[in-house]
Formats: structure tokens, sequence, C-alpha cells
């Protein structure tokens, strides 16, 4: 399903990686059991899902300026795809390539003069080089990276009226537990 949000023209950046996703990423993820889930799309951002089970791969890209420079990124996770969960069961595939030696991991610089194919390509060679495992079903680098990311994260916190124009922060309780849980 592919639901569209806000004007009609999407940008085309956006339209490249998104097709370009299809063509080249999209049957080899099926090969390993993934399915495409839910897509969404919007002038300057696209999100495709594609789900195994209560593993997952969120590819992204956004071209918006108000948050250049434009990128793709490629996320794994494993676990309910509901917010905030979603947020802290995942982690971005650089942060495994890094974990495996390459320090030049990053997201992918998303530009007009960038060919999105072989872009769209290189995403798939590094889920292929750093990711197999987890595609495979093999968890353990995947929850040992995503642990060490979310130990240095803080929880999200809340910020409470005390009824006297000022405010109080606590950490969120939800937010806690999910944070001891995937760290």
């Amino acid at each position: 399903m592919k639901r569209r949000k806000g004007p009609a023209r999407v940008e085309a950046e956006v339209t490249a990686v998104i097709a370009s996703t299809q063509d080249l990423i999209a049957p080899w993820l099926s090969g390993l059991g993934f399915l495409r889930g839910e897509a969404e799309l919007d002038r300057w951002t696209a999100c495709i899902w594609f789900i195994n089970g209560t593993r997952y791969v969120r590819l992204s890209a956004t071209s918006d300026p108000r948050d250049a420079p434009s990128y793709c990124n490629v996320v794994l996770g494993d676990g309910h795809l509901e917010w905030p969960e979603v947020d802290w069961n995942g982690i971005a595939l650089w942060r495994l390539a890094r974990a495996q030696g390459d320090s030049e991991a990053s997201e992918y610089p998303l530009n007009a003069a960038v060919d999105v194919p072989a872009l769209v390509e290189r995403m798939r060679a590094d889920l292929e080089r750093y990711a197999l495992g987890f595609l495979r079903g093999d968890l353990s680098i995947f929850k040992h990276v995503r642990a060490e990311a979310n130990r240095t994260r803080e929880p999200y916190k809340i910020r409470i009226p005390n009824g006297d124009g000022t405010y109080r922060t606590e950490v969120d309780p939800d937010s806690a537990e999910l944070k001891a849980r995937f760290s």
C-alpha cells in the first residue's frame, strides 16, 4: 500500500529512489523472505518498509530543502513498527558497517548529480555486505550494535506544567522502559 501525503508533486530524486528500490532491492529482499510493507510518499520524502516476521528493513529518502543536505538511509529493526518502539528497536545500516570496520560509512548522499540507480545498488550491496546475517535471521551483531547505540541515548523527556507558569521535566516512563529493553 502506498500512502501519499501532501502535494501531488514529488521531487525527481525521490521518485527515482522509489523506482530503483522497486527494481533493485525489493526482489533481492523478497528472496530473503522480506515482503514489501507500507510505503509513504510525499513531495520531498519517501519511506518503504520490507518485513519478515518481527524484523524489518526501512529505506527512506529525503530531499526536503528544510532538512538539507538530501540523503537516503537504511534502517534495520526487530520489533513493533508503532511509535515510540520503532524509534528504539532499529539501527541505521551505517552503524552495522562501522561496527564491522567501515569507518567511512554514513547515510547515502542524494542530490541531482547522483546516479540514483547506482546509489540504490550501493545500498543493496551494503545490505549484503554488512547485514546479511540479520537478513538471514542471525541477530547477534545487530542486537549488540543496537544495544551500544541505545545505551548512549537519553530517554525522552516530558515537560509538565506546574500550574504557576513554570514546568518540570520528567523522564517519559515508556521511553525509559524501551531504552532498558533495547540497550
